[in-house]
């Protein structure tokens, strides 16, 4: 009685924790090692050839060196890309109390590089043109005033900074973010060789994929006001 009790007690080991497999577990662990050492002798040897033969010995010895001579062929016809659409002067040194002052009192902060100071209207003469074309237009008219983002954003893309902006949602920062993106493709746009897309955009769901997309549709939508065609690509 008492012995059938002992027995009826004893537990089976959870399953993939049992006696069996943690000896095959250390086979495998001790074959994956000896694999690794042999395919690193295996690349010290290579290595060590490739030197003796005069040949680089960086891994990707083939690629790296067509790539090279295609790189420094082409360098002497790329024509300069222009990164600077700003119409004030380019930002230098420490802010002073005032612009800092007005930075806390539109809820921004900045840091790292200098930037311009913030525009408080969407027609200050310092935006590009197509600023005052984007707000004049069907949509862009519904809006009264920059949100904060925007202030600072707009005049910080279009010196060619580059930025992590940060805001919560319904803060403007599509508009933050595309609006400075439309003079730097019209700017590349003009050179010959610009068949390809111009402007990346990544995002991380479709939702707002297509909410950026829809930017540039309809009346008043960027399409119709600088003739940029966009379309959203999703899985």
């Amino acid at each position: 009685m008492g012995r059938n009790k002992l027995e009826g007690s004893r537990r089976k080991a959870p399953l993939g924790q049992g006696k069996r497999v943690r000896q095959e577990r250390k086979i495998r662990a001790r074959t994956q090692k000896e694999l690794q050492a042999q395919l690193g002798q295996l690349h010290v040897a290579k290595k060590q050839k490739l030197k003796q033969a005069g040949i680089s010995a960086d891994k990707s010895t083939g690629f790296a060196e067509a790539l090279r001579v295609q790189t420094s062929s082409s360098q002497g016809n790329l024509a300069s890309i222009a990164k600077f659409f700003w119409g004030g002067s380019r930002p230098e040194g420490e802010p002073d109390e005032e612009l800092k002052l007005k930075r806390k009192s539109l809820g921004i902060k900045v840091r790292g590089s200098a930037a311009p100071a913030p525009v408080e209207s969407f027609l200050d003469e310092r935006l590009p043109s197509v600023f005052g074309k984007f707000f004049k237009g069907p949509r862009g008219s519904r809006m009264s005033r920059p949100t904060p983002i925007q202030m600072q954003v707009w005049p910080a893309a279009l010196c060619g900074l580059d930025i992590l902006g940060i805001a919560p949602t319904g803060s403007g920062k599509t508009l933050s973010y595309l609006l400075p993106a439309v003079p730097h493709i019209e700017g590349a746009a003009k050179r010959k060789d610009s068949l390809s897309p111009i402007c990346l955009i990544l995002l991380p769901t479709r939702e707002l994929a297509a909410q950026v997309s829809d930017q540039f549709k309809g009346k008043g939508g960027l399409r119709q006001v600088c003739g940029i065609r966009a379309e959203a690509v999703y899985g």
